[in-house]
């Protein structure tokens, strides 16, 4: 086993709540709820109306038995971003490891942009994503899954499941699910994940009572003109709902696709465009 995908010894559970308001001035920083090591950075604002945070979970990955619970409640009138300093990592596990994100966007505009996950060999990993977004509210997002390289296609198993609801009605729902070396033959089928490391899809929800679906369309439209032709990415908007998709060698590669997505979204939603510091570290 390596260094770097050596666990620690024992579980470390953790769980953080955060409320984000609305200020004079912008966004800012509500109720916090925190325990164990899982915390959130100092309140940021790049540009005006923006609210930039940073979830920290200082360990830097999940080993067995950990459980990383994250609450996020956007509150009316608040636009805030939520990244991460570095990517999340599932190390060799017996037990399972736990990361789930629980989001409500009761109004205004969440962008939920976090790092990479990294899955080395013989992780066990369970990541979920239950966001519950109201009418007038905006969200959008990324999630990118990559194995930890060549002997990550040996062992490990990982389920991840993502949902989005509107008003208690289901919009999306999706799960990943693979257990080593049982499904490899799926794995690297083009019904998997083609023989690719690396998986992203990116998300964005308008308001229910605009025209924002058809310029969700139109950003499905000026990304596939913008982006480099790939049979391995693309994009689908289906009753409001922007979905595009990348598989990949890198994260870099992957998230660079996404990135021209969210970009195009933001714009055409009258935002302005920021790229957090943290991604340049």
């Amino acid at each position: 086993m390596s260094k770097d995908n050596a666990p620690p010894k024992s579980p470390w559970p953790a769980s953080l709540k955060i409320e984000i308001d609305p200020g004079p001035k912008g966004a800012v920083l509500g109720k916090v709820q925190s325990y164990g090591p899982l915390t959130v950075s100092r309140p940021f604002h790049p540009v005006p109306d923006l609210l930039e945070l940073a979830l920290l979970h200082p360990p830097g990955g999940l080993v067995e038995g950990d459980r990383l619970d994250l609450e996020i409640n956007l509150n009316p009138g608040a636009n805030a971003l939520l990244t991460t300093p570095a990517a999340q990592k599932l190390y060799r596990a017996r037990d399972w490891q736990t990361q789930r994100v629980a989001i409500k966007v009761n109004g205004g505009t969440l962008a939920y942009l976090p790092q990479e996950t990294i899955v080395f060999a013989g992780a066990k990993g369970r990541l979920t994503l239950e966001a519950e977004v109201a009418s007038d509210s905006r969200f959008l997002g990324w999630d990118i899954i990559s194995l930890g390289g060549p002997e990550s296609l040996a062992t490990g198993s990982l389920v991840k499941e993502m949902e989005i609801t509107r008003n208690g009605d289901l919009l999306f729902k999706e799960r990943l699910s693979w257990s080593l070396p049982e499904d490899l033959a799926l794995l690297k089928s083009p019904l998997g994940l083609a023989g690719r490391k690396v998986a992203g899809v990116f998300w964005a929800l308008g308001r229910a009572d605009s025209n924002e679906a058809a310029l969700l369309e139109r950003a499905a439209e000026e990304t596939l003109k913008e982006a480099p032709f790939s049979l391995w990415s693309g994009v689908t908007v289906k009753e409001g709902l922007l979905l595009a998709r990348r598989l990949g060698s890198s994260p870099e590669k992957a998230r660079a696709f996404l990135e021209i997505v969210w970009r195009r979204v933001t714009e055409l939603w009258g935002g302005r465009v920021y790229r957090p510091r943290l991604w340049a570290t």
